[in-house]
Parts: C-alpha cells; sequence; structure tokens
C-alpha cells in the first residue's frame, strides 16, 4: 500500500497521464489488454517474473526488471536480456542493474 501510494502521489506531481498505479497481485491482475512495458522491483527472480506475468506480454513488450548481482541469463525459453544498464544508487554501496527483456 505504501508502495502504490508514492506512486499515485508522484503521478500526480509529474502529471503523468500515460500511466495506471494498481495495487493487486500480478498474478490477479486482468486488464483486458497486453502492456507494453512491464517494470518489476526485484520481487522474485526473472524467471518467476517473467512467468507470473505472462498474462500481460504481447510480442513488443519489454519487461524492466532491477536487479541485484547482475545475472544476464533469464532462463526462460523464448525470452532474451537485450540491455542492461548499470544503476548508482547514492549512498548505496552495492550493484544494482536494470535489465531489459524482450521475447525472441
Amino acid at each position: 500500500g505504501k508502495k502504490t501510494r508514492f506512486l499515485k502521489q508522484a503521478k500526480i506531481v509529474l502529471g503523468l497521464d500515460n500511466i495506471a498505479v494498481i495495487h493487486q497481485r500480478i498474478e490477479a491482475y486482468q486488464p483486458g489488454k497486453n502492456a507494453d512495458v512491464i517494470i518489476a522491483r526485484a520481487y522474485a527472480s526473472v524467471e518467476d517474473i517473467i512467468r507470473t506475468t505472462a498474462h500481460l506480454h504481447a510480442e513488443q513488450t519489454r519487461i524492466l526488471v532491477m536487479q541485484g548481482k547482475l545475472d544476464e541469463q533469464t532462463g526462460v525459453p523464448g525470452y532474451m536480456v537485450s540491455a542492461v544498464h548499470r544503476l548508482e544508487v547514492p549512498g548505496l554501496e552495492a550493484e544494482r542493474h536494470l535489465l531489459e527483456i524482450v521475447k525472441c
């Protein structure tokens, strides 16, 4: 709840009309159309993120996954890491990466 309240406030403050903030388990979310982009904050392994969001994927869907220690393998047939972005978090001396994953 705290995270979604923050995101809703950020959406208002930044005037972002093209995003939806939903507080619901991903497995239960049924929007009626596929997502262009799915952003996941390391709530599970890359494999589990792909599996639990599969019902939202279209051919062009990009899945953005936050990851600590870098592992460029998805472990899921039909998906590949298309880009890796190293992130620097102020005040944190740990590895952080953003993986872009697409269907192949």
